[in-house]
């Protein structure tokens, strides 16, 4: 992808966090969310290891783009990623779900769970920042 290209996406999945954290429709709210988060992980494996990621689920994206950087030595990095999905495990199980749930589910989401969805979404993109940065460095 050009550098062009990644700076859209990642002005989009910016731009989808924004809107979801600022909608009070709390299952477009995790949507966004998710999306934003999912469109993230794919530009920044993209970005450091130049190749396209497919796939739906949140914790197999940051899980492949784990598994590049392993493979490339950055260990820390690794771990870094690896403890965000054990510690968020939960949340990001449930933001997985929402995909669809949140369209087509006949049950509104939680307030609760929709803050708590985008606070874990906020963190994991400054770690994949964090991530980025360190690779693009190392």
């Amino acid at each position: 992808m050009s550098g062009n290209y990644v700076k859209k996406l990642k002005e989009r999945a910016i731009n989808a966090l924004n809107i979801a954290k600022n909608t009070s429709y709390l299952n477009w709210k995790v949507f966004l969310a998710e999306q934003a988060v999912h469109l993230y992980v794919k530009v920044v494996y993209n970005e450091l290891i130049g190749d396209k990621l497919r796939g739906h689920q949140i914790r197999g994206l940051i899980g492949q783009l784990a598994l590049e950087l392993e493979k490339n030595g950055f260990t820390e990095e690794v771990k870094k990623l690896k403890d965000f999905i054990v510690r968020n495990r939960d949340t990001l199980l449930l933001l997985e779900e929402s995909y669809v749930g949140s369209r087509y589910s006949e049950e509104d989401l939680e307030e609760a769970f929709t803050n708590d969805a985008i606070k874990v979404v906020i963190e994991l993109i400054n770690l994949l920042e964090e991530v980025a940065k360190s690779v693009k460095l190392g």
